[in-house]
């Protein structure tokens, strides 16, 4: 405390001195409501008493008064600017907490000429320049209108938002209300419901029971494919630290029993906020475990094929900082970030903040989302829709239900995610229209990478998967015992999220005679040079053999009917013995294929439309043993 420093108490009112030790006597007995009566007095009796303007001061803060703190440290840098110095970083610190980043900055100048060490002055410096980003960020404000969903969600409870669904339909949040149980632990109750999405109004809200058996569950995140949700839970018996991540399994309308995530991803430590990416494998987790840059970081871990969860790995210094990092959301993108942050530049206290996955995998430099989605308070979770248009938040704006709302908003251009679409339908088998749990996997035709790995609910053969737009695709969908299923699309000339891909997918047995097309086998124009883009299929259609060694296939090529009928045959049986030569050089023995072109003779389609003539010229192959 500065008194302890200064031995010098001088004023020229022997009765403000007076006050002024009285003051200091009850201070150091903790009587801060008496001592600051009796400092009050002492700066009544003498209004330049430096000291006791500073004692005041001292004992506002103890008693959490911020802004009377603010008057009497004021009071006393503009009466002795050099009497003690600390005070304009007091001042400034508290003005750049009170949202007032312009006087800050005049205090925080000041005081750097006392500065004396290398250390201190780079600490100075950054804190200079959060004060001056916050000014500007508060001096430009961007759009925000944030409208608070009605009250089939929003109640006087605290509602916090959770995740939504991939189409939009499902939105999952915690209501933590009080308890009449008086015991301490026991004071708060979270618990997670759900409100689907009904011709434009959110229905009633209901609880979401993951696991009856234990208590309070937070931080819920969806899987974009509805199959799996993931969520924190804290202090159990198959714990490994204080919090840790568990994930429970869609089966039908049911969720299977919880499951501690393992102790590859929780540690002896704190592990939370889970967000699980659209391409079925990566999540991204807040954790303040040993290895990151200070406080929480944000982690990430991938599944592997054998289906374990890889080591995490943390996000690197361009996401995170010395002090604490939150709530990531990852996009349904796969690509956008949006998080919370106590160590960027802000408004102060902990922003959101969204990045930029790079192609080369790097994160872009965060930007912070501006003011006044951004305040003085601490902004925590974000959860943007689907579509990329708007996005969810939780906060306690006047006007609304009580506590901690929901509220929707309209996103700027500058933080949007990349647009998106998505593809869902049903898996069934032909004969019967059993729904099937089938092997769904999603590929960028152009690179060959495997975009989307998921499965269909066993009950109902449902499926739904994000992907980016302006891209071509492959899917394919397996299921043991049974051909595989190929289909490809452009998701280019899809009209934004609100036309998705629908699909109705049969499957058809493992049997005699059965026929299949090679959906996504590709040649380049007038030649028989197999294109990159068809070895995942072929590759498929490898395993499928593998599977069933007993299984013999005749390849035959097909084209439409343009052109001279001789060359077509001959174009039409060389690609089909490409596909052949493939199969064979994967290690499938030759004896079990044979090859055959059939020209323009079997189309499948009109040949009087680009369409029809497209999907005559085709590879396919049955089962002839």
């Amino acid at each position: 405390m500065f008194f302890a420093q200064e031995a010098n108490y001088i004023s020229h009112s022997r009765k403000a001195e007076r006050y002024f030790l009285k003051a200091v006597r009850q201070y150091s007995k903790r009587d801060y409501a008496g001592a600051y009566k009796l400092a009050n007095k002492a700066t009544e009796a003498d209004g330049k008493y430096v000291q006791a303007c500073l004692l005041a001061g001292d004992i506002a803060l103890e008693l959490k008064d911020n802004r009377s703190a603010i008057d009497h440290f004021r009071n006393a840098a503009s009466l002795q600017p050099d009497f003690f110095p600390k005070v304009h970083l007091i001042l400034g610190n508290l003005l750049y907490n009170e949202g007032n980043y312009n006087e800050a900055l005049e205090y925080f100048s000041y005081y750097s000429k006392f500065i004396l060490s290398e250390t201190e002055k780079n600490k100075h410096e950054k804190r200079i320049l959060k004060a001056q980003a916050a000014s500007y960020l508060k001096n430009n404000p961007v759009h925000y209108e944030p409208v608070i969903l009605n009250q089939n969600i929003n109640t006087s409870h605290n509602e916090y938002i959770n995740t939504v669904s991939a189409d939009g339909s499902t939105l999952i949040f915690t209501r933590r209300s009080a308890l009449s149980d008086s015991k301490p632990q026991n004071r708060q109750r979270e618990e997670f419901f759900k409100s689907e999405l009904v011709n434009g109004t959110w229905t009633e809200s209901v609880p979401l029971i993951i696991d009856k058996d234990h208590g309070n569950e937070g931080a819920m995140a969806l899987s974009y494919d509805n199959n799996f949700l993931f969520f924190t839970a804290c202090h159990r018996s198959d714990g490994y630290g204080s919090c840790d991540i568990y994930f429970s399994k869609k089966n039908g309308e049911q969720w299977t029993k919880p499951e501690n995530l393992g102790s590859t991803v929780n540690s002896s430590r704190w592990e939370s906020q889970p967000s699980f990416s659209s391409d079925g494998k990566t999540l991204y987790f807040a954790s303040n475990r040993s290895g990151g840059y200070g406080g929480s970081d944000i982690w990430k871990t991938v599944k592997q094929e054998n289906g374990f969860w890889g080591e995490p790995e943390n996000l690197g210094s361009t996401i995170n900082t010395e002090e604490d990092e939150m709530s990531p959301f990852i996009h349904a993108d796969g690509r956008t970030l949006y998080f919370s942050s106590k160590g960027h530049y802000g408004m102060g206290g902990a922003d959101l903040f969204v990045s930029h996955l790079n192609q080369d995998d790097s994160w872009s430099e965060p930007f912070n989302l501006g003011y006044p989605i951004n305040t003085v308070a601490d902004e925590i979770n974000l959860v943007v829709h689907p579509d990329g248009r708007s996005a969810f938040i939780s906060t306690d704006l006047a006007g609304g239900e009580g506590g901690y709302d929901i509220y929707q908003f309209e996103l700027y251009d500058e933080i949007k995610p990349l647009q998106v679409s998505y593809v869902k339908g049903h898996v069934k088998d032909i004969n019967t229209s059993k729904p099937l749990a089938a092997n769904i996997e999603l590929s960028d035709l152009k690179s060959g990478k495997i975009i989307v790995r998921s499965e269909s609910d066993p009950i109902t053969g449902e499926f739904i998967a994000v992907l980016p737009v302006s891209k071509n695709y492959a899917l394919h969908v397996n299921h043991k015992n049974y051909l595989f299923y190929s289909h490809f699309f452009a998701l280019d000339t899809v009209s934004g999220f609100f036309n998705p891909v629908n699909l109705n997918i049969l499957l058809k047995p493992v049997e005699y005679g059965q026929v299949i097309i090679l959906k996504n086998v590709f040649f380049a124009v007038d030649s028989y040079q197999m294109e990159s883009a068809s070895f995942l299929e072929l590759n498929l259609l490898v395993d499928l053999l593998i599977e069933n060694p007993r299984l013999k296939l005749e390849i035959s090529g097909h084209t439409d009917n343009t052109g001279d009928n001789e060359y077509n045959l001959v174009l039409s049986f060389n690609r089909a013995k490409a596909v052949f030569e493939y199969l064979v050089a994967s290690g499938i023995d030759e004896k079990r294929l044979s090859y055959t072109g059939k020209g323009n003779t079997q189309p499948v389609d009109t040949n009087d439309t680009p369409e029809g003539r497209a999907n005559n010229r085709r590879t396919e192959f049955k089962i002839v043993e």
